[in-house]
């Protein structure tokens, strides 16, 4: 009798140390989850840091390397003065006087680069911000390739190719993006925050084709 009132007994523990067996992995489990989550945050934190500073250092690229060209050219200008002998007084005299005589020559020289009257266009502004919102995907380029930097404008290509220069209130912007939205005689204008682009609104302007 006594051996059949242990059997019953003996397995009930078994079941209770099965049960905490159970209950222990679960609340490993359920840590490990939870572990892999806050490590998750914390990197997606971290790509968040990161993003703008690749997208300042992206903007940057252009005008560096422009810079770069020019202090090299500079250079290389200062070189071959420094490597000319000086002309005669006679050559001098002479060339004066042929600047003198020709005044239209220099006047050639500084002319400013020829306009092509478009039309009046609706004008308008979205922003540079690297984020999805309603000025655009936020991946910071352009349709064109090129990243997304203030001055830039998107256009129609029909009516205003890309890579084409156009001056709108005596300002040249150049066309590096395309729109949905952006058909026939309208353009929109890149500047550097959401804000910005709220402030300039929407306005008519007369736009120029610059012909260099």
């Amino acid at each position: 009798m006594r051996r059949l009132e242990y059997v019953p007994f003996r397995k009930m523990l078994q079941r209770q140390r099965r049960r905490r067996a159970i209950l222990r992995a679960l609340k490993k489990i359920v840590l490990t989850v939870l572990l892999l989550m806050m490590a998750l945050a914390v990197l997606l934190l971290l790509l968040k840091a990161i993003e703008p500073k690749e997208a300042s250092a992206a903007v940057g690229e252009i005008p560096e390397e422009t810079e770069t060209r020019t202090q090299a050219a500079d250079t290389t200008s200062e070189e071959s003065a420094s490597c000319t002998p000086p002309a005669p007084a006679a050559e001098l005299e002479t060339t004066a006087g042929e600047v003198r005589e020709n005044p239209s020559a220099t006047e050639e020289s500084v002319s400013e680069p020829e306009l092509e009257y478009l039309g009046t266009f609706t004008i308008t502004h979205y922003c540079c911000e690297k984020r999805r919102h309603i000025c655009g995907t936020g991946t910071g380029l352009t349709s064109s390739g090129v990243p997304v930097r203030p001055g830039m404008i998107a256009t129609d290509p029909k009516v205003i190719p890309t890579g084409s220069t156009v001056s709108i209130n005596g300002v040249e912007y150049t066309a590096y993006d395309t729109g949905g939205a952006i058909k026939g005689n309208r353009i929109d204008i890149a500047v550097d925050t959401h804000q910005h682009a709220l402030e300039l609104g929407k306005y008519e302007a007369e736009v120029y084709l610059v012909i260099k």
